[in-house]
């Protein structure tokens, strides 16, 4: 058994999660790029996750016993030092005049308050992406009909690393 200090190490850094929507098997997958192999399947983004987590807790636990390394979380391509948090932005002076008169009626800087809406807005970007992929069709034989029927299930499990108890 790995050395749970060591264990809880590597479970507690912050690796880069991947999101996305297989849409040849109608599946949403999770997978941690540093870690070869880790990539699971979900009929939603939540059962992903929950997956991945566990498969993440395995791939480490093996890895450690077996004695090989397990990858650091690297950066992405873009090192943080390439963002100063400063940035400039054009715009009309109507739009500029709204979001300093929405900025004072909500007693906020104009820095403030634009930084609201830009949050705002990626939230409502990454809800409406995840909305269009729900709207994809399941096929008749998804992996929940599947296990309520008997029936084999046409989703992916290549390179998938379950959780497996010692019984």
């Amino acid at each position: 058994m790995a050395d749970d200090k060591e264990f809880d190490y590597y479970m507690n850094l912050h690796y880069k999660i991947t999101i996305g929507y297989d849409d040849e098997y109608n599946v949403y997958f999770a997978m941690i790029p540093d870690l070869p192999g880790l990539k699971v399947y979900g009929e939603t983004i939540a059962e992903a996750l929950d997956e991945l987590d566990d498969a993440k807790q395995s791939w480490i636990s093996l890895n450690l016993d077996q004695g090989h390394d397990v990858p650091l979380p690297t950066m992405n391509s873009m090192d943080d030092n390439d963002y100063s948090g400063h940035f400039s932005v054009r715009t009309t002076r109507s739009m500029h005049q709204q979001l300093a008169t929405n900025a004072a009626a909500e007693n906020v800087s104009l820095n403030s308050y634009v930084q609201l809406v830009l949050q705002r807005g990626l939230d409502t970007l990454a809800v409406e992406r995840v909305a269009q992929h729900r709207l994809v069709a399941k096929p008749a034989n998804s992996s929940a009909t599947a296990k309520r029927t008997g029936e084999k299930s046409n989703k992916v499990e290549k390179g998938t690393v379950r959780k497996v108890s010692a019984e």
